[in-house]
């Protein structure tokens, strides 16, 4: 009689709900990390931006730039609507959050990106705040002060990015294109 051996059970997340209020503590880290598949290995870069509990692998400029671009849009808005620090105390959401409590790892522009002000009377919580939607992470922020840390760090993270993710200018973007053309046919591009 033998036993089989069940492989672990994978944890997927569909979706993480994050309330926060009051000056968020964040750091944006670029650093290189090793892939491996069999016998390959390959070293690529890697962004890892940790604000409020959260801890976020990104591995493509498109995706910090949907952050960025959500989160400033989200910070021009809530001007006229949020208070400027909503007076949380201890136990208040996104109070005393120095510790990773949750792991996102996201590459490509991600298909959901929203922003909406819900006003205080339409909320569950009786408080107006702003909620922000990237992939499967929604973060509800209920004062500038967040508001404005989470659009800080992400426009940190866009700058970096920006440096280790360059855009690729059209020379490359040619000479890539004639590389492909030499070789599935052989021959060199007559136009350029």
């Amino acid at each position: 009689m033998g036993s089989t051996v069940q492989p672990p059970a994978r944890f997927e997340v569909s979706s993480v709900t994050v309330r926060v209020a009051g000056p968020q503590p964040s750091t944006v880290d670029a650093h290189l990390v090793t892939r491996a598949t069999g016998r390959h290995r390959w070293v690529e870069p890697m962004l890892t931006i940790t604000l409020s509990g959260l801890m976020v692998h990104c591995l493509d400029l498109a995706a910090v730039t949907a952050f960025a671009d959500t989160w400033t849009t989200a910070a021009a808005g809530a001007e006229r609507f949020l208070p400027c620090r909503g007076g949380h105390g201890p136990g208040a959401p996104g109070y005393d959050r120095n510790q990773v409590g949750v792991l996102l790892r996201l590459a490509g522009r991600p298909d959901r990106l929203a922003w909406n002000f819900i006003p205080a009377g339409a909320a569950a919580s009786g408080s107006a705040h702003v909620r922000a939607t990237v992939a499967q992470l929604t973060v509800l922020a209920h004062d500038l002060d967040a508001v404005h840390a989470w659009a800080q760090t992400w426009e940190a993270a866009r700058s970096t990015a920006a440096s280790i993710w360059p855009e690729p200018d059209a020379f490359s973007e040619a000479e890539a294109r004639d590389r492909n053309r030499i070789a599935r046919a052989g021959i060199r591009n007559r136009s350029t």
